[in-house]
């Protein structure tokens, strides 16, 4: 617990090498949490712009675990940081033959699509995901992305509904703070720039 505050701290002021570091150490010290080190590692270097060496830590993990679905989940997403849209479909689409009907992962799935301007068959796969996993730890978040869809597609009226609704989930889901005010940083000023068009027309 001691090392993961202290990890958060040095990220908030941008120390990523004492951070890295920190996380050889503890790599050392608890060897069986390889992979949640590790998985903080590559996100360490997602923040310092270095996606290669990032990927191949999650690249080694999948390769070294390959039945763990979180991981591949993670590889996939990866993938998409990297611009490489086919590879990430791939897993992805893989995973879900695994695992038809977790909602997770074809929540992922959109995620993937939408990043790559895909909104109709985003909009698609978000919605699988509320119907498999109605009421998930992550459903607000489905909600947004789908409004955010929504509203790319300029279907305002269905975009101010999944924000609003998404924005509503927020204090009743079970995340942590900083994640609960990353969330309304990401739909507040939709909703606010939809509700702005919708007086206009």
């Amino acid at each position: 617990g001691l090392y993961y505050i202290k990890s958060k701290i040095l990220m908030y002021f941008d120390k990523y090498g004492e951070v890295l570091n920190l996380l050889d150490e503890m790599l050392d010290m608890f060897p069986e949490n390889e992979k949640d080190i590790k998985m903080k590692k590559a996100s360490v270097l997602k923040g310092m712009r270095d996606l290669k060496g990032g990927f191949e830590i999650v690249d080694g993990l999948t390769k070294k675990y390959p039945e763990d679905n979180d991981l591949l989940n993670y590889k996939a997403f990866w993938y998409q940081y990297l611009n490489k849209k086919e590879e990430a479909v791939k897993v992805i689409q893989n995973l879900i033959e695994r695992e038809p009907n977790n909602g997770i992962y074809h929540d992922s799935y959109g995620e993937i699509l939408m990043a790559f301007n895909d909104y109709e068959l985003a909009i698609d796969e978000f919605q699988k995901a509320l119907e498999l996993d109605p009421n998930s730890w992550y459903d607000y978040q489905t909600y947004i992305k789908l409004g955010i869809c929504y509203r790319e597609q300029e279907n305002y009226d269905l975009a101010l509904e999944h924000l609003t609704k998404g924005e509503e989930l927020i204090d009743k889901s079970a995340s942590d703070n900083d994640t609960k005010q990353m969330w309304h940083s990401y739909a507040t000023p939709f909703i606010e720039e939809i509700k702005a068009l919708i007086e206009d027309f």
